[in-house]
């Protein structure tokens, strides 16, 4: 079964969609487009989702889509501070999932998730989080690449099992190098100054169980949101 991304001209990229129930890293730096295209595939969709932004507020997110006269229908829009722990905010996640029957997940981003993984929180974790209450705790004390690795490895399985198909949004940091391995599927977005324009591209990197168009397409954003082109 293939997901619609609610991008349009990208699913010709990806043999009509994402698989169900796969797990997308989106990496890209600062203004490529990231935010909105998770937004995008979250809103534009018949099937019930949940954002969740480690960075920005509801209200700048819900400001942002109205831009493109988005309405959101089915679609939980959720900040949550990182300061209060990965463990709490997984407890969150998957609370704010099976509240709404999502099928749809992003989380902006995996990046803040996993730098706020050795700071040590306070808040009372849930028997579902206490892994990533006892992998913060570890971290805080002797953080390492290994450590970072089963963090962002157990953080993608848990978040298979819920059964959503979700896109994981990545900076770019070295932290989230592993999760590129982790993802069923990596969409990489870039930018470049051309004269006094700015190009935005997009490529499909990685899709397991699909055939991919891997070369570097033109990316819009326009009044109505992201298209891909030729």
């Amino acid at each position: 079964m293939r997901v619609k991304s609610g991008i349009p001209g990208f699913d010709r990229l990806v043999q009509g969609g994402f698989p169900a129930g796969s797990c997308i890293l989106l990496k890209g730096d600062s203004g490529v487009g990231k935010t909105i295209f998770g937004l995008q595939f979250c809103i534009l969709s018949k099937d019930p989702a949940v954002f969740v932004s480690l960075n920005q507020s509801k209200e700048s997110l819900l400001e942002q889509a109205s831009q493109f006269g988005w309405k959101p229908k089915k679609f939980s829009l959720l900040y949550l501070d990182p300061k209060d722990g990965i463990g709490y905010v997984y407890e969150r996640i998957v609370r704010e999932i099976e509240r709404n029957k999502a099928k749809r997940f992003v989380l902006d981003s995996l990046s803040v998730f996993t730098s706020y993984a050795t700071v040590t929180s306070p808040k009372i974790t849930g028997p579902r989080g206490q892994v990533f209450k006892d992998l913060e705790a570890l971290l805080s004390t002797r953080p390492s690449p290994g450590l970072f690795r089963v963090l962002t490895d157990t953080f993608i399985n848990e978040i298979r099992k819920l059964g959503v198909t979700s896109i994981l949004i990545s900076e770019g940091l070295e932290s989230d190098r592993a999760a590129e391995f982790s993802c069923d599927g990596i969409i990489s977005l870039e930018a470049e100054v051309v004269g006094e324009r700015l190009e935005r591209t997009i490529r499909v990197v990685k899709m397991r169980k699909t055939k991919i168009d891997g070369g570097r397409h033109s990316l819009e954003i326009g009044k109505k949101g992201i298209k891909v082109g030729s």
